[in-house]
């Protein structure tokens, strides 16, 4: 693998998100604003309650603090049901390049942008309400959640990317990608965290993804997970991508197969 043109891929990605950096604020103000109603309903449930499920009230609007973040970050959908659909996927399948890394790159350099972009914000929120959150001191904590992050980013792209190869056999597959997009959502633990739901919800989060990329990287950075939990948590993760990584090779080898049949 030329590493050289992925760098430069993420470069050019990187520089793009430069330009339209507006954009990605506005993206964060929107979460932010969300987040004032958050505030006030878990203020109001805390109302006459020390904790609940093992959450203090600090950290479970800390855990929104972060969940939104996070959101307004890493789970930026691809554009790569509309590549296929308007053919532009064979712009890329012509060269000497590999569709995919070349879409792992180019989103990479947007969430991490991203990343970059609303730390400021975070930070400054923290300051402002440091009375009514959960500090985290722990430089251990840190560096958890970077990690856990980073495994969080890969998940994500190879589930986008495989929701994307869809089009391949289902042309105008938007209503799926906006369901699926849900289904990430709500399992990831950004509407409520995992334990607020209902035990059978909370199994069939278990064998799912989507945990790993919200949830887990909260609780585990909330110090709310033993080092074996951490561990356990990091190691399914890496197990999902390698998962993620073979299921999107085969499906992407008879998704073209198809799109090259059909002439596009």
């Amino acid at each position: 693998m030329n590493l050289s043109k992925y760098t430069t891929v993420f470069k050019n990605s990187w520089q793009f998100n430069l330009e339209y950096r507006l954009d990605t604020l506005v993206r964060f103000l929107i979460a932010l604003i969300s987040l004032i109603s958050v505030f006030y309903l878990w203020n109001d449930i805390f109302a006459d309650k020390a904790e609940m499920l093992g959450y203090s009230k600090d950290q479970i609007v800390t855990y929104y603090i972060i969940v939104g973040y996070l959101f307004a970050s890493i789970y930026a959908g691809l554009p790569t049901a509309q590549e296929i659909q308007d053919g532009s996927l064979s712009i890329y399948i012509t060269k000497p390049i590999s569709f995919i890394l070349y879409s792992y790159w180019q989103s990479l350099a947007k969430k991490v942008f991203r990343l970059i972009i609303g730390l400021p914000i975070i930070l400054f929120i923290f300051f402002i309400y440091s009375d009514n959150l959960y500090l985290v001191t722990d430089p251990k904590a840190y560096l958890i959640l970077i990690i856990t992050i980073f495994f969080a980013i890969n998940i994500l792209f190879l589930f986008d990317i495989l929701i994307g190869f869809i089009e391949f056999w289902m042309m105008h597959s938007a209503s799926i990608v906006m369901i699926t997009d849900s289904i990430v959502a709500f399992f990831a633990g950004t509407l409520i965290p995992i334990v607020f739901l209902p035990n059978y919800i909370q199994q069939i989060a278990n064998y799912l993804p989507f945990k790993y990329t919200g949830f887990f990287l909260i609780d585990a950075f909330l110090g709310r997970l033993g080092t074996e939990e951490i561990i356990f948590g990091i190691g399914i993760q890496i197990a999902w991508t390698l998962a993620l990584m073979l299921i999107v090779k085969i499906v992407w080898i008879q998704g073209l197969k198809k799109y090259e049949a059909v002439g596009a």
